[in-house]
């Protein structure tokens, strides 16, 4: 209402709360304005979209080594898994089965979005991928590039709109914005389908 006042014409983008994930869009309801999109992030799964994640003190930080495309029985998770059971790392190791519940593929990314298609459809509600990327501190760069181009592929073939989270630091795809050098081609072509500079 206090939007509306203000701004009676201006599209309004709102996020399912605390996280705006995909899986709190089911018990979410649409704002009840016919200018409004529903937003949501994505960044499944965490143990490798975050692995090495440095800055909130989490067991993502000793998550490393896992691929894109991948399984529990993936040698490099279960790799991970066995030398986080050896460090007796139990909320690392919970975190990686946890991830695990599922294979991650296209796949298993198309499903999702085709979760959030239907509820933009049951809602009358347009969708908005607001935030995906994965952190280059350690994730090998052609997974990273395989994970961006299946999750940019998904949002697409599901007719959400999207945005990637960020430009130039640690889910970027340029090493410094004020420099037209650096850029990441694999990403940029993963982003965009085309190959980058």
């Amino acid at each position: 209402g206090i939007v509306r006042e203000a701004c009676p014409f201006h599209g309004i983008v709102w996020g399912p709360a605390r996280y705006q994930g995909i899986w709190e869009l089911a018990g979410a309801r649409p704002l009840a304005d016919e200018r409004a999109s529903v937003s949501v992030h994505y960044y499944s799964p965490m143990a490798f979209t975050h692995q090495c994640e440095n800055w909130s003190g989490s067991a993502l930080e000793r998550s490393a080594g896992v691929p894109f495309p991948a399984s529990a029985g993936t040698p490099a998770v279960a790799d991970l898994e066995a030398r986080l059971r050896r460090a007796g790392d139990d909320e690392a190791l919970a975190l990686l089965k946890d991830a695990f519940t599922r294979p991650w593929s296209a796949a298993t990314i198309e499903a999702d979005f085709a979760e959030v298609a239907a509820w933009a459809g049951r809602n009358r509600c347009p969708a908005l991928l607001g935030e995906f990327g994965v952190l280059d501190f350690c994730a090998d760069p052609a997974s990273r590039a395989n994970w961006t181009a299946a999750v940019r592929g998904a949002a697409e073939a599901n007719g959400i709109g999207w945005t990637y989270w960020e430009l130039d630091q640690g889910f970027g795809f340029i090493h410094d914005r004020r420099s037209t050098d650096g850029f990441n081609g694999a990403l940029i072509e993963a982003l965009t389908g085309a190959a980058g500079p």
